[in-house]
């Protein structure tokens, strides 16, 4: 098992209250808390402060519900201010995800290439971030 917010697999998980990361054998994860373990899914519950997703001082996100899967923070869809993405050509295969499609996060005439990506149709161990959405290069995720 390594705790850095990747999580191998064999019936041991690394569980996140959003403080610390500590290694628990506990299926399912406990309320408050979720799982970084690919084939188990996490409990997106709410956190007692928002989480934000912000570019250039300006929100892009923010959501009291989160999950957090192989360390990117996935935000639900409504969550998102869909005005400040546009959807790129880009695309990733994760092995146990699926494919990825991404967006390029806007804020006035900026633009951030793939910053953004979600799995609309992920494989079934990924099953519980369809239609979330992550966020990477210089988008900050504020807790």
């Amino acid at each position: 098992m390594r705790i850095d917010g990747h999580a191998a697999c064999n019936g041991e998980y690394v569980v996140s209250d959003q403080r610390e990361w500590r290694a628990a054998r506990v299926p399912p994860a406990p309320t408050g808390c979720i799982v970084t373990c690919p084939g188990h899914v996490p409990d997106s519950t709410a956190m007692s402060d928002p989480t934000r997703a912000v570019w250039r001082d300006t929100v892009i996100a923010v959501s009291d519900r989160v999950q957090v899967v192989d360390g990117y923070t996935y935000f639900p869809l409504d969550a998102v201010d869909a005005t400040h993405l546009r959807p790129s050509a880009h695309t990733t295969v994760c092995s146990w995800k699926g494919t990825a499609s991404y967006y390029d996060v806007v804020v006035g005439d900026q633009q951030n290439a793939n910053a953004a990506w979600s799995y609309v149709a992920p494989k079934p161990e990924a099953a519980h971030i369809a239609g979330w959405i992550a966020f990477w290069r210089g988008v900050e995720i504020r807790r």
